[in-house]
C-alpha cells in the first residue's frame, strides 16, 4: 500500500455559480466534502488498482456499487467517495501504471456517479475527486509496476 498523498484543502475549494429557481447562487462545497488526502495501489493478483480517500472526520459504514469490473465504496450517509477499485487493469510484466490506462476508467466510474439521481447531490465532491487524480496522477501511480 503507497503513502497518503496529503491535499491541500485550498487548492480545490472553488466556489461555483449555480443557478436555483432563476437566482445566480455562489457555491462552496463543505470542508467535509473535500478529501484531505489519497492514496493509490496496485493489486497484482487481482489485477485491480485501489484509489482511497481520506476526510476529515474519519470513516463511515460504506455502501459498495459494481459498475462493471470496477467498484466504488461510497459513505451510506454522506455519498462521499472513500474507494475506487478498478478492475481488469492487466500489465505485462514490468509494465507501469500509466495515465492512459487508469484515467479513462476512473473519469467513467466519476461520470456515473455525477449523473446518478440518488448521489447528484454530492456531484461536486465527485468533480473535485476527478480533478484531484487528474492534478496527482502522476504521483498516485509511480512506483506501481507489475510484477
Amino acid at each position: 500500500m503507497s503513502d497518503w498523498l496529503e491535499i491541500n484543502p485550498k487548492e480545490f475549494s472553488a466556489s461555483e455559480h449555480v443557478q436555483i429557481r432563476g437566482v445566480n447562487i455562489e457555491v462552496f462545497l463543505s470542508p467535509f466534502d473535500l478529501p484531505e488526502a489519497v492514496r493509490g495501489s496496485y493489486d497484482r493478483d487481482a489485477k485491480k488498482f485501489l484509489i482511497e480517500f481520506r476526510y476529515i472526520g474519519g470513516n463511515e459504514p460504506l455502501a459498495t456499487d459494481m459498475l462493471e469490473s470496477d467498484t466504488i465504496s461510497i459513505g451510506k450517509h454522506s455519498k462521499r467517495i472513500y474507494k475506487i477499485e478498478l478492475g481488469q487493469v492487466g500489465l505485462t510484466e514490468g509494465e507501469k501504471i500509466g495515465l492512459r490506462l487508469i484515467l479513462p476508467k476512473v473519469n467513467a466510474v466519476l461520470e456515473s456517479l455525477e449523473h446518478n439521481r440518488d448521489s447528484a447531490r454530492r456531484a461536486g465532491n465527485y468533480r473535485v475527486a476527478k480533478k484531484i487524480l487528474q492534478q496527482r496522477a502522476e504521483k498516485l501511480f509511480q512506483n506501481q509496476v507489475a510484477a
